[in-house]
């Protein structure tokens, strides 16, 4: 796809398949209610601190992986994401004893760059820009300079799976592109990288056509989202104004992380990994010579809960 002067592909690394977890049971609820943003503010506005919630979390995280354990085939689970800042999380999973193998990201809220960056100097652009767009912020980074772009929840209303969406309108569709744009053009700013190449990761499932998914945003149907993205940074900052084609690579952000996952694990052939990322609520794929890229995994692994053979389609 053509967006002005950019290029814009939607990439699907090999071996790296997107799952939908968030929607799936765990204590009496949906994955994203006891591991995600939600169940940490209703915590904290108990009067919890965060040393007594971590182990908490940390508790249900572990409970979960025993589940997940059973729908899916992996040998090891790599985490990341903004939760992993919980004190005592980590280590209430690993008291936990599980039969697997647990890796967590060094990198936590940034756990896109070290897959981002693998793919820049892949495709030929080792200094350019990583941007993972989250459920409440945008991570952004280039030599080694990192930026975050909170979202601002009054211009971006939170709209959960299953609530009304916002009327597709161009001028719509120019406020959630403007907020992807305007971080991007901080991070150029900011740290001046010089190949006109960007990994960008969205926080849910999208088309060859780069169509967005549901997610919290309430942005699917809004398809000209990426177009008008690089059309506004164009129109406010123009960077790498001598390069006749920049161009961006376009993934959903848990695939991203399983890039980030086998850049830092690097695998033994065969093996399969299960990523989570754990911020808004849990984003999953799984990380295997034998997985098929972008494609759910079959029924015997998907059924994970009682009638439970398809993937709803959004993210929490």
């Amino acid at each position: 796809m053509n967006a002005g002067r950019w290029r814009l592909r939607r990439l699907r690394p090999k071996g790296v398949g997107p799952l939908e977890v968030w929607d799936l049971p765990a204590e009496g609820k949906e994955l994203w209610e006891i591991l995600g943003v939600p169940r940490l503010d209703a915590m904290r506005r108990e009067g919890r601190g965060d040393d007594a919630i971590g182990p908490v979390m940390g508790a249900s995280l572990a409970s979960a992986i025993a589940d997940l354990r059973h729908g899916y085939r992996f040998e090891i689970l790599f985490v990341g994401g903004g939760l992993l800042e919980l004190p005592g999380l980590e280590a209430a999973v690993r008291r936990a004893g599980l039969p697997v193998s647990v890796s967590f990201s060094s990198d936590r809220a940034f756990v896109a760059e070290a897959g981002g960056r693998a793919l820049l100097r892949e495709n030929g652009g080792p200094d350019g820009i990583v941007v993972d767009v989250g459920q409440t912020s945008i991570k952004l980074s280039a030599c080694g300079v990192r930026r975050v772009r909170e979202r601002d929840f009054e211009t971006l209303p939170l709209r959960l799976i299953g609530t009304p969406r916002p009327r597709v309108t161009a001028a719509g569709t120019a406020v959630f592109a403007g907020f992807i744009a305007d971080a991007i053009a901080e991070l150029l700013a900011a740290a001046s990288p010089r190949d006109p190449l960007l990994v960008l990761a969205l926080p849910c499932p999208l088309g060859d056509d780069l169509a967005p998914g549901a997610c919290t945003y309430g942005w699917e149907g809004h398809d000209a989202l990426l177009p008008e993205a690089f059309r506004i940074l164009d129109e406010r900052f123009r960077p790498w104004p001598n390069a006749p084609r920049p161009e961006a690579l376009v993934l959903n952000d848990a695939e991203l992380a399983a890039v980030s996952a086998r850049a830092v694990l690097a695998p033994a052939a065969g093996t399969r990994v299960l990523v989570l990322t754990l911020g808004f609520g849990p984003g999953g794929a799984l990380l295997g010579d034998s997985v098929p890229a972008s494609e759910e995994p079959d029924a015997e692994r998907t059924n994970v809960r009682p009638g439970r053979t398809t993937v709803n389609r959004g993210e929490a």
